[in-house]
């Protein structure tokens, strides 16, 4: 843009003594006076293409077009209806004032909102509550993280020790999900939906590390580090003394179900009554399995069998569900009954 510089002083004329030919305004000064005006009306009028150099101040400035900025340009309120093309860097509210910034899409008029006084992001939303926050409540949101087929994507927690202290990440040739924590794998669900916790695979069918492997058809499969290493720990409903109810061990060769029986849980401890009337009690059946039409030659009923032996029967609150046996529970009464009978036995062959 050019501005208007005056070519002929002529201020300075009137300083001139009479007589003086340089006294008297020429027809060619005027005229190169008029043409630097036009000049320079001319460019400030050229809206199709204006360039400013040098400092301007504008109340208000409507552009329809292009803006072509080169160096620093300092904007309290901008209104862009069109595109906006920035080659360089762009920086807003570099003063850190309490002003948001928000970006209109053609129906969502928080799009991208910058919400200045909480230092937060809103996605859909001018009412971020978390440092970013994405919202779209006419449909189900979703954010995609897409990259190369031959590659992994995946979002890093870190903090002021690791940029990636817990990773969760998508390995796309295998197509496995995994989670890490302080830079170790954790869990990974594998391409055929199966869940391993602290191994990452199958060797001889078998978890390839100390871990469990959950399978899609209801298998768990449970590798130990030494002979005797519980596997699985039960504990009661209310925690009780924090020692566990029962475990699950394993050795190279067996498999141990135990139940808590330490004499140190106990009291009032003395020899059981007879259970011999109770082994009578007790109604042994056949039957048929209604899911499959399976035949069993020995079994008990869980109704029958609860007014016998109530402890070795399950009898959830629900009246609609199943109640089950624990045949282990009926060992110590039969313990006892065989007691009572090698005891008879003895008695008669002493006789």
């Amino acid at each position: 843009m050019t501005n208007y510089t005056k070519t002929t002083n002529f201020a300075a004329k009137d300083d001139l003594p009479s007589g003086n030919a340089n006294k008297i305004v020429k027809g060619t000064e005027i005229d190169t006076e008029f043409t630097n005006i036009a000049t320079a009306v001319a460019t400030k009028a050229d809206t199709a293409g204006p360039t400013f150099t040098g400092t301007s101040v504008f109340a208000s400035l409507d552009i329809s077009g292009d803006i072509d900025v080169d160096g620093t340009t300092n904007l309290d309120v901008v209104d862009i209806d069109g595109a906006l093309t920035q080659d360089g860097g762009a920086v807003f509210n570099e003063a850190s004032a309490d002003v948001d910034f928000r970006v209109e899409s053609n129906d969502n008029a928080n799009m991208l909102f910058v919400d200045a006084g909480n230092n937060r992001v809103g996605i859909g939303t001018n009412l971020p509550g978390r440092i970013l926050t994405v919202s779209d409540t006419s449909s189900s949101p979703f954010v995609s993280i897409i990259g190369a087929a031959s590659n992994e994507g995946g979002v890093l927690f870190g903090d002021n020790v690791s940029d990636a202290a817990g990773q969760i990440r998508y390995n796309h040739p295998s197509g496995y999900l995994y989670f890490s924590t302080e830079g170790a794998e954790a869990l990974r669900i594998d391409s055929s939906g199966q869940l391993l916790i602290s191994c990452t695979g199958q060797t001889s069918d078998a978890p390839n590390a100390d871990g469990f492997l959950f399978q899609g058809i209801g298998n768990l499969k449970i590798r130990v580090n030494s002979d005797g290493q519980v596997c699985q720990q039960y504990y009661s409903p209310t925690g009780g003394t924090g020692s566990p109810v029962g475990t699950i061990t394993v050795n190279s060769s067996s498999t141990a179900f135990n139940t808590s029986s330490d004499q140190r849980l106990k009291e009032n401890i003395a020899d059981a009554d007879d259970s011999g009337s109770k082994v009578d009690a007790i109604q042994v059946r056949k039957f048929d399995w209604i899911a499959d039409g399976s035949h069993q030659d020995y079994g008990m009923v869980a109704q029958e069998l609860q007014a016998v032996a109530p402890e070795a029967v399950s009898a959830p609150e629900d009246p609609n569900e199943m109640m089950g046996v624990d045949y282990s529970k009926l060992v110590p009464m039969l313990v006892k009954e065989i007691q009572s009978l090698r005891a008879r036995v003895q008695q008669l062959e002493n006789n």
